[in-house]
């Protein structure tokens, strides 16, 4: 994870129960933390922008979707059901230092443990003052 900061100047924080957990940095300017909670396989990213937007790696044509706040952030929380399994993705974007997150499970997403997740994984930056 040094790396990353040194790197990339992102940090994430390891969610309580996580296993498994692997950094990685995709196409030299996102942070990846690939991980397993309860079973299931999640992965976080987070890459600096200048606006909202899916930087998740699901492909998917999302059927449910709707508004979440993690820390002060703006985000979607966006999820399918597959059968027995639901994946999901949770997507906030923090206007001051420039950073899109996200988060998403390929299994055993809820939008409340997608959120819960986010929320976990974010390090609120803060911003000089100016």
């Amino acid at each position: 994870e040094t790396e990353l900061m040194d790197l990339l100047g992102m940090r994430f924080a390891v969610p309580m129960g996580a296993e498994d957990i692997h950094y990685s940095i995709v196409a030299d300017k996102m942070a990846q933390m690939d991980f397993t909670y309860d079973g299931n396989q999640c992965v976080a990213r987070i890459r600096s922008s200048v606006q909202f937007e899916d930087i998740s790696g699901f492909f998917y044509d999302w059927e449910n979707e709707g508004p979440v706040r993690i820390g002060w952030c703006e985000g979607e929380v966006k999820y399918n059901v597959e059968g027995d399994d639901v994946c999901g993705i949770c997507l906030w974007w923090d206007a001051a230092p420039g950073l899109m997150y996200s988060l998403g499970m390929r299994t055993g997403a809820t939008p409340e443990l997608l959120q819960q997740l986010a929320e976990e994984v974010y390090v609120a930056t803060q911003g000089e003052v100016q």
